[in-house]
């Protein structure tokens, strides 16, 4: 392949409900994202809900860090879902998705 590829990359704040025990805040994470050319959003899945999100076709996706997303087809957390843990997703189908259509994605809570 000759030229460089373009990956859409979306940086994820988890628990933006905690604002008192914050330790990057938003400015410092769309700060992180820009120097990406990333997108940026953070959510809460205690207050249920994902600000940020304005796609609807996910075509890759890499998770870092411990825990689980879950993504769904439908806005607000509504249709066929999806849970996807630390790695590398190349396309749709390896996280067992029937197309790229994410239209919402929420931070699967860990309580053990």
């Amino acid at each position: 392949m000759v030229g460089k590829v373009q990956v859409p990359i979306m940086l994820v704040g988890n628990k933006k409900d905690l604002h008192m025990e914050r330790v990057i805040t938003c400015e410092e994470g769309k700060a992180l994202a820009e120097s990406w050319s990333a997108a940026f959003m953070e959510s809460s899945a205690k207050e249920n809900q994902g600000r940020g999100w304005n796609k609807n076709c996910v075509n890759s996706l890499r998770v870092y860090g411990d825990g689980a997303w879950v993504m769904y087809e439908e806005p607000n957390y509504r249709g066929r879902m999806y849970i996807v843990e630390r790695g590398n997703y190349r396309s749709h189908t390896d996280w067992q998705g029937h197309s790229a259509n994410i239209q919402s994605i929420r931070r699967v809570a860990n309580y053990f």
